[in-house]
């Protein structure tokens, strides 16, 4: 009979390295094709996912001790500590990528649909603009300045490229509560740019 993961969890919490290494062979193939993903719809090269699932493991183990149950899967903190592993990549890479703000407009889904517009997307309005990756890094603190769920949503689905449904299987969520915690966000990131950067052209009010 299948050992229960919030069991193994806490064995592994008191020092049980078995119990580690079970939820390691339950977890890496699912992460390591997670993260493969992301660095493809990036442009980044997929052969540095092994780099980045070993460090994940690595900092799980050291964070384990204050891991706290909150109602989602272990995989679903691999995926949050793995995604922002991949950010640092990016980052540190100097890899650039163009996004496209657009005007929001008001209500439904469709308004955080819009925030991260791809490039490639059909049917460009006039008003959009593109937004290559260093205006993008003047973004990263003010969504430091959001919740950790809004945070891990918002990169999921406009700097990963994730759909809904995808994100909400990362975060261990439902696509209704995504679509909620994306909408907060966008709101918030509208006042917050537009109290630190007023003289910015570019448009997301």
């Amino acid at each position: 009979m299948a050992i229960p993961e919030t069991t193994l969890i806490a064995q592994a919490q008191n020092g049980d390295t078995s119990a580690f290494a079970t939820l390691y062979e339950q977890t890496r193939d699912e992460l390591t094709k997670a993260v493969a993903a992301k660095l493809h719809r990036s442009g980044a090269h997929p052969d540095h996912a092994d780099d980045i699932v070993h460090e994940t493991y690595f900092r799980a183990i050291r964070g384990l001790p204050d891991y706290e149950d909150r109602g989602r899967p272990f995989i679903a903190w691999l995926h949050t500590i793995a995604g922002f592993l991949v950010l640092d990549l990016l980052k540190s890479s100097r890899h650039r990528r163009e996004y496209t703000f657009t005007h929001l407009s008001s209500g439904g889904d469709s308004a955080s649909d819009a925030w991260f517009d791809r490039p490639d997307r059909e049917h460009q309005r006039p008003e959009q603009q593109v937004v290559r990756a260093d205006e993008f890094d003047q973004l990263i603190p003010l969504l430091h300045k959001l919740t950790d769920l809004q945070r891990e949503a918002m990169l999921n689905r406009y700097y990963y490229g994730l759909t809904v449904e995808e994100t909400a299987r990362e975060m261990g969520m439902k696509a209704g509560a995504v679509k909620t915690l994306c909408g907060r966000a966008v709101t918030a990131i509208r006042r917050l740019h537009a109290a630190e950067y007023p003289s910015e052209l570019v448009r997301i009010t």
